[in-house]
């Protein structure tokens, strides 16, 4: 599962309010994928709740996953997470 798709499911899980997260992560050649250039995290909330309400969590549970990527890269190799 990647990061991205981490991310926004716990959004959604932790989050009543949120009804769907979308994120996207664009990463430079040579640097750490830890490090994302872009990390784009957008919510549609329910009961038209402000979503920039939500910023300081988005940003922790953001901060997060990102620091289990070596964990994910760990079990793609082992062949422990599918790809497809």
């Amino acid at each position: 599962m990647s990061s991205c798709r981490q991310i926004a499911e716990t959004l959604i899980a932790d989050l009543p309010e949120i009804a769907a997260a979308q994120c996207f992560m664009v990463s430079q050649i040579g640097s750490p994928l830890t490090n994302p250039a872009l990390l784009q995290v957008k919510l549609a909330t329910r009961d038209g709740v402000p979503a920039a309400q939500f910023a300081r969590r988005v940003d922790e549970i953001a901060t997060d996953r990102l620091a289990h990527i070596p964990e994910l890269i760990e079990g793609f190799v082992a062949g422990s997470i599918d790809v497809f």
